[in-house]
């Protein structure tokens, strides 16, 4: 078995090679360990979240198809999430006003509130999580990940800062 961890940092090809996986890594446990520590709590999955913070930041209740666009999710999950969320008063489909076959999802009063009270939450266990960091690896990291994103957004064809596919 490969340990991810067993490699040289002054070794470009080393870091090359093992950087993409520890980023996957990191992905895969920042999720879990979300669940785990705050979204279970509240009966929530990180992907439920973050489809209520794409709501509760939406000027306008988007359609389906520009949530699963900006959320990285298949049709099915999305629908999956849209239905629990709504089955709990969380969100709701309204019809869209333009296209008779479309309809908008725009997060409820409840939604709102339990954002409000996840984020609260949530802002105290992040900062206990990363209370091992010191400043400089806080903000080294908070570049470097910036970083990764950006390029990442731009290989993807996305603005990175609203996470929308670029025209």
């Amino acid at each position: 078995m490969h340990n991810h961890f067993d490699f040289d940092i002054n070794d470009r090809q080393a870091l090359v090679f093992n950087v993409p996986q520890l980023a996957f890594i990191a992905g895969e446990f920042s999720g879990k360990v979300g669940d785990m520590m705050v979204f279970n709590r509240f009966d929530l999955t990180t992907s439920k979240y973050a489809l209520l913070m794409e709501l509760t930041g939406s000027e306008h209740p988007p359609k389906m198809s520009d949530l699963k666009d900006r959320l990285f999710r298949s049709p099915s999950n999305l629908t999956q999430s849209v239905d629990s969320l709504e089955k709990r008063g969380l969100v709701r489909r309204v019809p869209s006003p333009t296209d008779r076959r479309a309809y908008l999802i725009e997060i409820t009063e409840k939604g709102t509130e339990l954002v409000k009270e996840v984020n609260d939450f949530l802002s105290k266990q992040v900062i206990d999580y990363l209370s091992e960091f010191d400043d400089d690896e806080l903000a080294s990291f908070a570049v470097l990940l910036t970083k990764f994103i950006v390029r990442s957004a731009g290989i993807l064809n996305i603005d990175a800062l609203c996470m929308e596919k670029k025209k």
